[in-house]
């Protein structure tokens, strides 16, 4: 109870009354539960960074298997064209190349792992227009010197349009 003579004591007066011992304790209390507090906050960015880091690699992967099966497309398609234009034997080797690459491609994708719902939708309608692309290559290469001339452009155009579909994704 503070003395009415002397109004209320100061800290300092009221802490050099505590004994050294209690003194110790408290002066190493704050610091301590403030370093307790920068290692917890440590510890959990550390593990959103990791979690962070792993899902910027999924990310990366994601978009290099994507190049990937798009260079594949667009040489394959290349190669397709040159052997429709030219009917060389070389582009029918460039071309079989080519599709296996692609199919090797298209491989990959079920692997991969997507960080958001949406990605894993997108991720999983590439390999089924990649696919029904292929088909249509396989189909050109197999007929298309003997289509006429508005059949070889209508799967042209559906081949451009699987093509675009599969860029949007």
């Amino acid at each position: 109870m503070p003395d009415p003579k002397h109004g209320d004591p100061s800290i300092l007066k009221r802490w050099s009354r505590v004994s050294v011992r209690a003194q110790g304790v408290g002066a190493l209390v704050f610091p301590m539960a403030v370093l307790f507090v920068a290692m917890f906050a440590i510890y959990w960015a550390e593990s959103s960074l990791h979690d962070t880091e792993q899902t910027v690699a999924r990310t990366y992967d994601a978009r290099s298997a994507i190049v990937q099966i798009q260079s594949s497309l667009l040489e394959t398609q290349t190669t397709l064209n040159g052997f429709l234009a030219g009917h060389e034997s070389r582009n029918g080797e460039l071309y079989q190349a080519a599709a296996k690459r692609l199919q090797g491609a298209l491989a990959i994708v079920p692997s991969l792992a997507a960080p958001t719902p949406a990605t894993a939708t997108a991720l999983q309608e590439i390999p089924g227009l990649g696919q029904q692309t292929l088909a249509l290559f396989h189909d050109l290469w197999a007929n298309g010197l003997h289509l006429d001339a508005a059949a070889l452009a209508a799967r042209t155009r559906q081949s451009s349009d699987l093509m675009a579909a599969l860029a949007s994704r």
